[in-house]
């Protein structure tokens, strides 16, 4: 299995409900820690690939409980919630990591197990999230990367996912005109329907309603927008929110801090050189 992973010199200082850990950061992959942690994650999904070591505690997916000591396993897309079991606080560290980095033409990778309990890989994931060389860190995130594809990852034939027509086209005018006001009404006419036939079909194609959809949608950009240096006031209104303080709500409840904190926890240092690292 051939996999490649674009690296950039960089750290990211992360500092998510008032943990502060000194991370390697690429450009293919996050990273992200969290300690004593209550949040519950709404309804929603990610990108990459995320793979989560339960450092204490219970994590929560779905109905799939993540004890202390394993790792919780989602891939890209997948539809899923997350909380805290018997509202007991929780520790853990998130890695996202983008489909991209697999190049395999006309297949793609998956997990189909959610937890996994490898006391090997859990100890190195565990040392690159505190690891100050970066050096060694690459070198072990490389190796690390590569050992959990290759003995918890399955190959299978890249197939599109079958949605309706109408439905493509309407995710990507969201996509397209998130910062815009968009009316469930005028969608739901669009596609000849009644607003609640609208929303119940929406969830029963998309796995989630069209607002938390949109919603989800503002707060990715927004992250970005964070990450490159702008202001919270201004990334709320560039896009789509009324105000400040209606992004702070909706970005805390996907994310689990506020803007501000965010921003403060994606302190980035960025070499010119840019590197590859290939690896089998």
């Amino acid at each position: 299995m051939a996999l490649y992973l674009r690296m950039k010199s960089r750290f990211l200082y992360s500092q998510m409900n008032y943990s502060k850990v000194k991370l390697p950061f690429y450009d293919s992959i996050d990273i992200k820690s969290v300690s004593d942690s209550l949040h519950t994650y709404p309804i929603h999904y990610h990108e990459t690939f995320c793979v989560s070591i339960i450092e204490r505690g219970v994590f929560v997916e779905n109905e799939v409980i993540a004890p202390q000591g394993t790792i919780l396993l989602s891939n890209p897309g997948e539809i899923h919630e997350n909380s805290p079991y018997s509202n007991l606080s929780y520790n853990l560290t998130t890695f996202y990591i983008s489909p991209d980095v697999f190049q395999e033409p006309g297949r793609i990778l998956t997990f189909s197990d959610k937890v996994l309990y490898d006391p090997l890989l859990f100890e190195r994931l565990a040392r690159i999230a505190s690891q100050p060389d970066e050096t060694n860190a690459m070198n072990l995130l490389a190796q690390s990367v590569n050992d959990l594809f290759d003995q918890h990852g399955t190959l299978i034939k890249r197939d599109p996912v079958a949605l309706p027509t109408n439905l493509t086209d309407l995710l990507a005018e969201i996509r397209e005109r998130f910062a815009q006001k968009l009316s469930i009404d005028a969608m739901a006419s669009q596609c000849r329907m009644s607003r609640f036939q609208f929303i119940r079909w929406f969830r029963k194609h998309a796995g989630i309603t069209p607002h938390d959809f949109l919603l989800l949608h503002r707060v990715e950009q927004g992250k970005r927008m964070l990450e490159a240096g702008k202001s919270p006031v201004h990334t709320a209104l560039d896009v789509g929110f009324y105000d400040q303080s209606h992004f702070a709500n909706a970005f805390k409840r996907y994310v689990g801090v506020t803007p501000g904190t965010y921003q403060s926890a994606c302190t980035i240092f960025q070499d010119s050189e840019k590197r590859q690292v290939y690896f089998c």
